[in-house]
This record gives structure tokens, C-alpha cells and sequence, in this order.
């Protein structure tokens, strides 16, 4: 294949698989539709997207494809499966719109964080100016009077002072995670790496909730197309480039097959929501697994929703509480000197 471009932004991935979606859902083939694509996308995709047109017309899946393209391994698994369970404009209309909300999420969280972190290095830059310049002349004046330095002028002090440390210390850090990152977390098998990302907070429950949300919507999915549980999960162990979900539905279909119940495997493998088993024992009741399975499915689509939500609104005003504790401090430290030293006069 030719040389590719940078790869595609998670904006780029859900539009194109929207407007796709939306060809074929009006009759056109795969290859007629990615060939009506090409010069609606952007002229760096152009190469890209004819390589693609090329795979498509000699038979190759439409998951192959779209990995060659690099697109979201999720993505690929909601097109992979649909091809298994026939549900391929359903596959294509979810994944787009989870891709387009995901990419929502991440500028939300920029827009969030970028901002308090720009004030937060120019007030940092204002400290040590402070704490070198104007400081050390308060402090002989004090000296030469016989005043006590103010609280606030000791804060300030401490922090530059400090900051330096703290800076050194918090890159350590970074260098530190990344460390472990690529010489033991990285070879830990699959499983065990989602089971230390589980007892981080805010992430652990969020990635239970994503990972709970996909197996279900997926499995639901396989389950309406007519497979078993166990043709389908053979299916999730089939699938490329997803180990969580193949290596989770290896140890689920073994324990299937030493006769456990699906609700009690679930329960002890504790990788997914505490609800789930109760899905799913109330399913395989009534005889509507796939029907519940897909209904909790967006219920922990908007559960997961309402925590990010939750998680941002409650971020930016922490960061700001910080940034303008440290301005008063510093206002405080130079304005109090001020008025002590014209009351003295």
C-alpha cells in the first residue's frame, strides 16, 4: 500500500462512517460507497481511501480495511461482529455515533484542563518572580525595622522555594510511570493489566463501565442474529486486534463448558458492571437474553455518559480554587508589607 498520511482523527473516523452508513442505508456496496467518499473527505485521505477501494473490490472485509486505515480497535470489533450477526448499518450507526461523542468527551476534557493549566504556569511564572525579586527587599526591610515577615509573605516564599522540587519531582514522576509502563506493564498479559486500570479511581470505574457497555451491546447483538452464547463467544475469541475481549471469553466459555451458570462466572470475574449478572439470570429467565443485554447496554452508555460529565464539571473548579488561592497568596504577600509599612510612617 502506498505511503499512509498522519493517522485519522476520531472526528474523521465517526464522520466517514456516518456518511458510509448513511450510502448504505440508500443501497450502495461498500466499494460504491467508500468511491463516492473519497473526494468528500479531505484531499490528505484521498491515497488513503483508493488503497482502500482497491481491498474492498478484491474481496477483502470491510474490518480489514478499516485497520489498515488504523481507525479505533472498538470500531473495528463493532464492524467485525456485524459481519458475523448481519447487522451491519446498526454496527456502522453505533459506532459512528460513540466514536463522534468520544471525540466530544476529549475536547470537552482539553477545553477543561487546557486552560486552569495555562494559568496555573503563568502564575507559577508570577511566584518566582515574586519570591526572587520582590521578596528577599521585603524581607532585609523587615530586618532593618524589626517587623515580623506576615504569614501570606511566608507562604509565598515557601512555595518558590519549593517549586523547583515540586517541578523536578512531578517530571521524576512522568518518567517513572513511563518506565514501568514499557518495561512490566506493557508484557503483563491482558487481564491482568485491566485489573490493576480497575483500582485506579475515576478510570477503574469508567473503563468497567466501557467495557461492560461494548461486551453486552456486541454479545446482544450476536445473541438477536440467532447464534448460542457459545458460537458467540467463539466469535469474540475469533476477533483481531481486541485480546480483553477474546482472552474474558476464553475463561468464560471453558467454565460454560465445566457446567457454571454465565450469571455466577460473571459475577467472579468482577472485569464488568455488578448488574450484569442479574441481566443476565433475568434474561435466560424470560427467554429475552439479547433484548436485556441490549437494553443495559445503553444503560451503561448513559450512565457513562453522566460520569464523564460529572467527572469535568467537578475538575475545573478544583483547578481554579487551586490557581486563585495561590493569586491571593501572592497579592496578599506583597499588599500586606504595603499597608504595614505605611502605617508606620
Amino acid at each position: 500500500m502506498t505511503q499512509m498520511a498522519k493517522g485519522w482523527s476520531l472526528l474523521e473516523q465517526g464522520n466517514f462512517l456516518r456518511k458510509m452508513g448513511e450510502l448504505l442505508e440508500r443501497g450502495y456496496s461498500y466499494s460504491d460507497a467508500v468511491e463516492s467518499l473519497i473526494y468528500q473527505m479531505p484531499v490528505k485521505r484521498h491515497m488513503e481511501l483508493r488503497a482502500c477501494l482497491e481491498q474492498l473490490k478484491a474481496g477483502q472485509p470491510l474490518h480489514i480495511v478499516l485497520a489498515t486505515l488504523k481507525f479505533q480497535k472498538d470500531l473495528i470489533g463493532y464492524i467485525y461482529f456485524a459481519d458475523k450477526h448481519g447487522g451491519m448499518l446498526e454496527a456502522i450507526s453505533e459506532g459512528s455515533k460513540l466514536t463522534l461523542h468520544k471525540n466530544i468527551s476529549i475536547e470537552k476534557l482539553k477545553k477543561v484542563i487546557l486552560y486552569p493549566a495555562f494559568l496555573f504556569f503563568m502564575t507559577n511564572i508570577l511566584f518566582l518572580f515574586v519570591e526572587r525579586t520582590l521578596l528577599p527587599q521585603y524581607f532585609n526591610l523587615y530586618d532593618s525595622m524589626g517587623l515580623e515577615v506576615n504569614i501570606f509573605t511566608k507562604v509565598v516564599s515557601a512555595f518558590g522555594t519549593l517549586l523547583p522540587w515540586i517541578t523536578v519531582f512531578f517530571l521524576l514522576s512522568v518518567v517513572m510511570l513511563l518506565i514501568v509502563y514499557y518495561l512490566y506493564f506493557i508484557k503483563l498479559p491482558i487481564l491482568n493489566q485491566r485489573k490493576y486500570l480497575l483500582k485506579i479511581p475515576f478510570i477503574g470505574p469508567v473503563l468497567r463501565l466501557i467495557q461492560t457497555q461494548y461486551f453486552t451491546l456486541q454479545l446482544g447483538y450476536l445473541l438477536s442474529g440467532g447464534l448460542s452464547v457459545h458460537e458467540s463467544l467463539q466469535l469474540f475469541e475469533s476477533a483481531p486486534r481486541n485480546l480483553f475481549y477474546r482472552d474474558i471469553s476464553i475463561i468464560i466459555n471453558g467454565r460454560l463448558k465445566r457446567g457454571e451458570d454465565l450469571p455466577q462466572i460473571l459475577m467472579q470475574l468482577q472485569f464488568f458492571e455488578k448488574e450484569l449478572p442479574v441481566v443476565v439470570n433475568h434474561g435466560q429467565t424470560n427467554g429475552r437474553l439479547e433484548r436485556e443485554l441490549l437494553f443495559f447496554s445503553k444503560s451503561c452508555l448513559n450512565k457513562l455518559e453522566e460520569r464523564i460529565e460529572k467527572g469535568l464539571k467537578h475538575m475545573q473548579p478544583i483547578l481554579y480554587a487551586v490557581i486563585a488561592i495561590l493569586v491571593i497568596s501572592m497579592y496578599l504577600s506583597i499588599m500586606i508589607p504595603m499597608f504595614r509599612l505605611l502605617n508606620g510612617i
